[in-house]
């Protein structure tokens, strides 16, 4: 059986960019009023799952987030970003790979 719109996990666009020491990432479309974006770098072999309403929240290691913020990650590492609701459930979800940081 097939969920409803309302509780599809919906589609964050995630950009990584190489910058000196880290990495700036971008994300689109903003977070709805009242939501939040997260994030969780990882290993590609350990990404969190995330689904709709799953929760997303500080104490469980999912750092706040503005999009255009420099982040330091390990080359291939994947940065995982959900926006929240006001519950800290997921309401969408995007990544990218990390690429390597430029030398100052």
């Amino acid at each position: 059986m097939t969920p409803p719109e309302s509780e599809k996990l919906g589609v964050l666009t995630v950009t990584a960019n190489a910058t000196t020491g880290g990495q700036t990432v971008n994300v689109s479309p903003e977070a709805a009023a009242g939501n939040s974006l997260r994030y969780q770098i990882t290993p590609s072999t350990s990404k969190p799952t995330v689904n709709y309403n799953t929760t997303c929240a500080v104490s469980d290691h999912w750092v706040n987030f503005t999009s255009g913020a420099k982040v330091t990650g390990a080359t291939g590492n994947i940065i995982t970003v959900v926006e929240v609701n006001s519950l800290d459930k997921a309401v969408k979800k995007g990544e990218a790979t990390l690429p390597a940081p430029t030398s100052e």
